[in-house]
Formats: C-alpha cells, sequence, structure tokens
C-alpha cells in the first residue's frame, strides 16, 4: 500500500478551510472528479465511520468510491480510507490519511 499526502497553503484561516472539508455541503461543491455529480452519498466527515459516495459523469455512467472516516481533529486535519468499486461491488481501501 502506497500513502500520498497533499500539502497546500490556503490563505485563509484553518476554521475555515477545515469547513469545506467537514461540512457536508460545501464539501459536495468540490468532491470528486471534475464534471462529476455526487448524487448519492453517506459523506459524514464530522465523526469516524463509514462512508460512501456514487459520482455519475455527463453520460450517465456511476462510479461508486467508499471508505472510513479514521480520525476528525478540527481544525487540523481528518484522515480516511476510499476505494473504488468494481461494478459487482467489490473494492479497495486506500489511506488518505494526513498524520501517517
Amino acid at each position: 500500500m502506497t500513502d500520498l499526502r497533499l500539502e497546500r497553503e490556503f490563505p485563509v484561516s484553518p476554521e475555515r478551510l477545515f469547513a469545506w472539508i467537514s461540512d457536508t455541503e460545501k464539501l459536495l461543491q468540490w468532491w470528486g472528479p471534475e464534471g462529476m455529480t455526487v448524487p448519492e452519498h453517506t459523506l459524514n466527515f464530522h465523526q469516524e465511520g463509514p462512508w460512501s459516495t456514487v459520482m455519475t459523469n455527463a453520460d450517465g455512467d456511476r462510479y461508486h468510491v467508499s471508505g472510513v472516516v479514521t480520525h476528525v481533529r478540527p481544525p487540523q486535519s481528518i484522515g480516511f480510507t476510499w476505494g473504488w468499486h468494481d461494478e459487482t461491488g467489490a473494492g479497495s481501501r486506500k489511506p488518505c490519511d494526513p498524520d501517517r
């Protein structure tokens, strides 16, 4: 398994930036690849536990991804796993944990 850590600087307070990650309404404005919508989800990055999304593209193709929120530390970080699912529902989990 490979870990990936991305760091960016934003000209806003940590609290405001954290809101764009943890507030589901804000998160849905940027979640997923460009051109995708998220008609189905259980995103809740306020607490640890499972999450899932179904994203669709302009052609109506559906893509399912899910994972587990591993930690929530306002306003510093949220850690989560993620994995794409195939047509049968089988999938894999990958870490997306900034503290690893």
